[in-house]
């Protein structure tokens, strides 16, 4: 990309209401690592575990920030950096907002549709090749236009529907209607969703990175949904260092 998006400001924060899990800390520690500005949205208030807390999140945080054009989201429990932030430059584009993807072989996605009541039909393949679901873990792009769906999720908010369901099948629904606005990271450009892929095709590299052998992808985030702390069992060999501080780290201060 041009020198105009190089020069943009980049909004990067997560949403919780405990940055003391060793999730937490293991964010921190490899966002500090790799020099991300990551910022925490501390939402106390109505969390309990509803999506709509984390929305509520997301937009204080989006709204405090007027003069960044852009903006990465990360979960706060099961997501780590392992690349710098400059490589995320080049994957901006203005008026765009990219979904972080799940995999089609995600056993565990198969039974969250059940758990939500959705059924294939009701929650559809958007994106193509290895990854190709919405996923909200990881979200990064244009701030105006994410503040927008922020603001469309909130006013269209059901009690009943307790997580982000309805977000991800609007967002699916709606990613042929903004024109190409909306996006999904089916090639894993940025993130890995580690959780259904094959260790095979997950190779450690030197300077502490990893590729994703199938796209031949060097993500720069990586995301373990629903594992949390469970996270550990498919850690790439060089993260146990990181995993290791933020254990001690949480045991310190319990």
């Amino acid at each position: 990309m041009g020198y105009e998006v190089k020069q943009a400001g980049i909004t990067v924060f997560t949403v919780t209401n405990d940055p003391e899990t060793t999730g937490a800390k293991l964010l921190q520690n490899t966002a500090e690592a790799w020099g991300w500005p990551l910022e925490w949205y501390i939402q106390k208030e109505g969390w309990d575990k509803t999506f709509r807390a984390q929305q509520l999140g997301q937009l204080a945080v989006l709204t405090a920030h007027p003069e960044n054009q852009y903006f990465l989201y990360t979960d706060a429990w099961d997501t780590l950096f392992v690349g710098p932030m400059p490589e995320l430059y080049d994957k901006l584009q203005p008026g765009v907002v990219t979904f972080s993807g799940d995999t089609v072989l995600h056993e565990a996605w198969q039974n969250y549709q059940f758990k939500a009541r959705l059924t294939p039909e009701a929650f559809p393949p958007v994106g193509y090749g290895q990854f190709p679901f919405v996923n909200d873990g990881v979200i990064w792009g244009d701030s105006r236009l994410m503040i927008r769906l922020c603001e469309d999720y909130l006013n269209n908010y059901r009690p009943e529907i307790i997580n982000q369901d309805y977000f991800n099948v609007k967002v699916a629904a709606e990613l042929a209607l903004f024109n190409g606005r909306l996006r999904i990271d089916s090639k894993a450009e940025v993130v890995l969703d580690l959780m259904g892929t094959q260790n095979r095709h997950v190779v450690d590299l030197p300077g502490h990175r990893v590729k994703y052998v199938p796209t031949g992808s060097l993500p720069i985030v990586l995301h373990f949904p629903g594992l949390g702390i469970e996270a550990s069992k498919v850690m790439p060999r060089f993260l146990w260092d990181f995993h290791q501080l933020a254990t001690e780290s949480v045991s310190e201060g319990s």
